[in-house]
């Protein structure tokens, strides 16, 4: 008994201990008893468990030590590369961790993560072979005393999160300020304490917006574009015209990388300036997250719903919102009779996008399964095959058709020898920008961007039937070397809105989840300032001849 009780407070010893290395840094102060019980309880609990398992209370310690120290090493990892703590909705990506791990993998200190995961098998190891249990379970009667354990610890997380105990502990919960701002909240709480309460508090939030999706969507088949005449008085449509043809491309890490540097060339984004000079809109774009979680930005761009109305849900939207059907703007679209196609060339399991993306509005699913060897460009399918992806989906279709892309090709990491095979010139390091090879394949790759953006609108160009380009970055590139060599950390990325029948272009600074409604603006409304300035200048004067 004493060597139980020993045990457990060496664990609440050493996890002060870790939690003294936690990023961000926890500020100290005096919550009170209450605090001290959430503070205390989650890990006693899983020693609890863990002990309960075995009647080992050593390697119960060990195992719980060990578990805790792996959790800070990822957490500190996290900040430092997307300047955000670990959330309970990161311990879904394992699986992708183990299927893509160059993806996830260069952002963590291996050495450490690895050291401590030795030690502490070695340590599990022995403690475990040399420790014999505090009590032999001979018969089946003596494992009861575990199995009322878990059925009363299962029961009440149950009672919690569906039953009984929701309300009350969501009010015991909320009192403590949780605010889905995940720094602020470990800063205040502690990292154990925001994981738990997040794991619950995701349990029990409900979106409002995602039951009205559901109702809508059960009619999204059956909608005509007249349901819309209120919303978008569009002259042409009215008239028989087709409706234009939406192309969106989310831009992988897309930024203007001139920002960071005057002395960087200037044609590294000739095409993209030029498209600039006659979008209707273009500007700086505030996304959901730094550096990763391609997804918030993907569902805040087609949902049109802000980060403040998904609560704990937008951490990763897809987890919960994305596996039922969850109204967007492909379901608005497809209502006025587009056919809306996703075209990614990256597996269709990633983010388990082949379930959601028909969820959230799309006909087809276009995975890299669908693109030729020869596509690739480093390694990932490059830009301009899915620029020519994109024409060809564009070409066949016979309806007007929203094509939704996501890039692959400027994917961090950018290790030095990313670009060996296609690039020999990118490893002479007197060809890196700021000397940091990073930043040198970064921008090779967004050439390639750069060229995709001419040939689509291009294309768009020469095609007889109207049509909008809408492209923008999910969020900034993980190129720490290079931003902290000029203190650069504007977290926004960049967007513009391009229609083959505007002349004019406007600055505006907007965030991922007002974008498609500026897409919608663009594309079904005839207003005067998406004119050619000669159509304008007759319109005004009709309009002044009519008064």
């Amino acid at each position: 008994m004493w060597l139980v009780l020993g045990s457990a407070i060496s664990l609440l010893a050493m996890i002060w201990l870790l939690d003294l290395v936690v990023l961000p840094k926890r500020t100290r102060g005096n919550r009170g008893g209450v605090f001290t019980f959430f503070s205390v309880t989650p890990p006693l609990v899983y020693y609890s468990s863990i002990l309960m398992l075995t009647y080992r209370p050593i390697f119960s310690l060990l195992f719980s030590v060990g578990t805790y120290a792996v959790i800070v090493v990822l957490n500190n990892a996290k900040v430092k590369a997307v300047k955000e703590p670990l959330v309970y909705s990161d311990f879904h990506l394992f699986r992708e961790v183990i299927r893509h791990p160059h993806l996830y993998v260069k952002y963590i200190d291996m050495r450490k993560l690895l050291g401590i995961v030795a030690l502490a098998v070695l340590a599990v190891y022995a403690s475990f072979r040399y420790e014999p249990p505090i009590i032999e379970r001979a018969v089946m009667a003596d494992y009861l005393p575990a199995g009322l354990f878990f059925t009363i610890l299962l029961g009440a997380i149950y009672a919690i999160i569906y039953g009984p105990l929701q309300k009350p502990f969501r009010k015991i919960l909320l009192g403590f300020g949780p605010t889905a701002d995940v720094t602020q909240n470990v800063t205040q709480l502690g990292l154990v304490v925001c994981l738990i309460f997040y794991f619950f508090l995701s349990g029990m939030d409900k979106v409002p917006a995602n039951r009205a999706g559901r109702s809508k969507t059960k009619q999204a088949d059956g909608a005509k574009a007249e349901d819309f005449q209120t919303i978008f008085q569009n002259p042409e449509r009215a008239r028989g015209g087709r409706l234009p043809d939406i192309i969106a491309v989310q831009a992988e890490s897309f930024f203007d990388v001139r920002y960071l540097q005057s002395g960087l060339d200037e044609n590294i984004l000739e095409n993209y300036d030029s498209i600039v000079s006659t979008a209707a809109f273009h500007g700086r774009l505030t996304v959901p997250a730094w550096g990763a979680y391609t997804m918030r930005t993907e569902f805040a761009f087609l949902s049109g719903l802000p980060e403040d109305a998904l609560g704990h849900h937008k951490f990763n939207p897809y987890l919960q919102l994305g596996s039922k059907p969850f109204w967007t703007l492909a379901h608005n679209l497809k209502a006025l009779g587009y056919t809306t196609v996703c075209v990614h060339p990256f597996p269709a399991t990633f983010f388990n996008r082949k379930n959601v993306f028909p969820n959230l509005g799309f006909d087809h699913f276009i995975d890299m399964n669908e693109f030729d060897s020869d596509a690739f460009y480093g390694p990932y399918v490059s830009d301009v095959a899915l620029g020519q992806r994109i024409i060809q989906v564009v070409e066949d279709s016979e309806k007007p058709v929203f094509v939704f892309a996501i890039t692959m090709e400027n994917h961090g990491a950018w290790p030095v020898d990313r670009l060996k095979a296609v690039d020999g010139d990118s490893m002479k390091e007197e060809n890196w920008p700021l000397g940091c090879f990073s930043l040198n394949h970064y921008i090779a790759h967004m050439r390639n961007s750069d060229q995709m953006m001419k040939e689509v609108s291009g294309y768009l160009k020469e095609r007889d039937e109207p049509a909008v380009f809408c492209l923008y970055g999910d969020h900034m590139p993980n190129l720490q070397n290079a931003f902290s060599q000029v203190g650069y950390d504007d977290p926004r990325t960049d967007y513009f809105i391009w229609t083959t029948r505007g002349k004019r272009s406007k600055q505006l600074d907007t965030s991922a989840d007002t974008l498609s409604r500026l897409l919608l603006d663009v594309a079904l409304n005839e207003r005067s300032d998406n004119l050619p300035k000669s159509q304008e200048t007759e319109q005004v004067a009709a309009t002044s001849r009519s008064a």
